[in-house]
């Protein structure tokens, strides 16, 4: 089994694409506009630049996203938070800089009772993230 957090957007799913990208140091493997749908392109014809489909790889693992059909509207809520446990402090701090650009910072990035280097920020998407890194344990 797998389980892949897929996000929606309002016809913005471009520009996360490169944000996630860049923060995540992930890579497109694939993506559908709705223009090339003929279905799609017939159906929303001022919408073929939007993306009906996306797939990233991030790490080990795959995020997928898309652009709502127009007229559908994304509900946010604090029920989902993308958790993500880095191999390298750099990886975690580099993501965490990207990601709070424009959004929100939940808590601050530093050291925890947990031996990690932590922090949660709400993407300026209004996606949440939640960034660990486990630190060297001291002997």
């Amino acid at each position: 089994m797998q389980v892949l957090p897929y996000f929606v957007f309002e016809g913005n799913a471009s520009e996360a694409i490169e944000l996630y990208e860049k923060a995540l140091e992930g890579k497109t493997k694939y993506m559908m506009l709705y223009g090339e749908s003929e279905d799609m392109a017939k159906k929303y014809p001022d919408f073929k630049d939007c993306i009906f489909h996306a797939e990233m790889e991030v790490g080990d693992g795959y995020v997928y996203l898309s652009d709502l059909e127009p007229g559908a509207k994304r509900t946010l809520g604090n029920n989902v938070d993308v958790h993500i446990n880095f191999n390298f402090i750099e990886q975690l701090e580099h993501a965490y800089n990207v990601l709070k650009t424009g959004g929100t910072i939940k808590h601050p990035l530093g050291d925890t009772f947990w031996g990690a280097r932590y922090g949660s920020v709400i993407d300026k998407f209004g996606n949440s993230w939640s960034l660990n890194c486990q630190l060297p344990q001291k002997e």
